[in-house]
């Protein structure tokens, strides 16, 4: 482990910095906000940071590397759960925590990059969760390369049952009836804090208004840059075209049946459908379900 420097921000919640947790052998990077260098605070971020890494193992870790700025109490907090060692005077490179702190930082300032133009700063944070997470399902274990760092500290992501969304992105978050007066508005605005663990299909988001952090199922994402996915006309002619030079040639055309099968795929995931019907060249390798298509025998290719 190690800790970052100061964020130039002080969260809600009285955060300035983070410590970083490495695990060798997922190859796995965690962290927990602190609010200052106190045996307390850091104490407390050791045991987070410890139950979690090792919630779902049956081999836990049994070596601690950390610098030598540490009390003896926060050392001795550490060897209850395994041996201890400290890496030589300023060799700080020794530590693989130091890595593991420019690869976090390097993920959430890019995070921080695309979130809301008014979204605010002092809740970064609430953010970390769903950070940690993104980042280790591009990671790959060590002790186990076929699957990710996050597979192998926490088990299978389901994105299914959890959704992922662009962090810190503006939103509508539905108002259930019973919590809501006669005229007041069904949606309230917010942002993005990153998918509930705990609830199926659930998002947590800061309501501005209540200045409170929610839980809700029912939430419309205002970010700038998603944009619907749909096929266009054209993409319709290119295949078409690709089709016929194929037929002529009498060979199969597979350019584009890939990328056209995903794009289907997501809009099944997404509940939408094209505003731009399938014409009348049918690719029954393409669409297994032909209801899904409104297909227009009156419309040229």
């Amino acid at each position: 482990t190690d800790q970052t420097g100061n964020f130039p921000v002080q969260s809600s919640r009285g955060n300035r910095l983070i410590m970083v947790m490495y695990d060798v052998d997922g190859n796995y990077i965690d962290v927990e906000p602190l609010k200052d260098h106190k045996d307390k605070s850091m104490i407390a971020a050791y045991m987070a940071l410890w139950t979690r890494v090792t919630r779902h193992r049956v081999e836990k870790p049994t070596l601690h590397i950390l610098d030598n700025e540490a009390s003896a109490a926060f050392k001795e907090a550490i060897r209850i759960n395994s041996n201890l060692q400290l890496v030589p005077p300023d060799t700080h490179r020794r530590n693989l925590a130091e890595r593991a702190i420019q690869t976090f930082k390097n993920h959430f300032v890019a995070i921080l990059a695309g979130v809301d133009e008014s979204f605010p700063m002092y809740l970064w944070d609430r953010l970390l969760p769903q950070a940690v997470l993104t980042l280790n399902l591009l990671r790959q274990a060590n002790a186990a390369p076929e699957m990710s760092a996050y597979e192998y500290v926490n088990g299978k992501f389901d994105y299914n049952s959890s959704p992922l969304a662009p962090l810190g992105c503006a939103v509508q978050v539905h108002v259930a009836p019973g919590r809501r007066k006669t005229w007041d508005a069904h949606a309230l605005s917010g942002y993005y804090l990153g998918t509930s663990m705990e609830h199926y299909r659930c998002h947590r988001i800061f309501c501005v208004k209540t200045r409170s952090e929610r839980v809700s199922d029912t939430v419309v994402f205002q970010h700038r840059h998603i944009t619907g996915l749909r096929l266009t006309p054209e993409d319709t002619i290119v295949k078409a075209i690709g089709d016929l030079k194929s037929l002529l040639i009498k060979r199969q055309n597979t350019i584009g049946d890939s990328e056209r099968r995903a794009i289907i795929k997501l809009q099944r995931i997404f509940h939408t459908q094209t505003d731009v019907p399938v014409n009348k060249v049918h690719f029954s390798d393409l669409l297994p379900l032909p209801s899904e298509t409104t297909a227009r025998v009156d419309e040229p290719i």
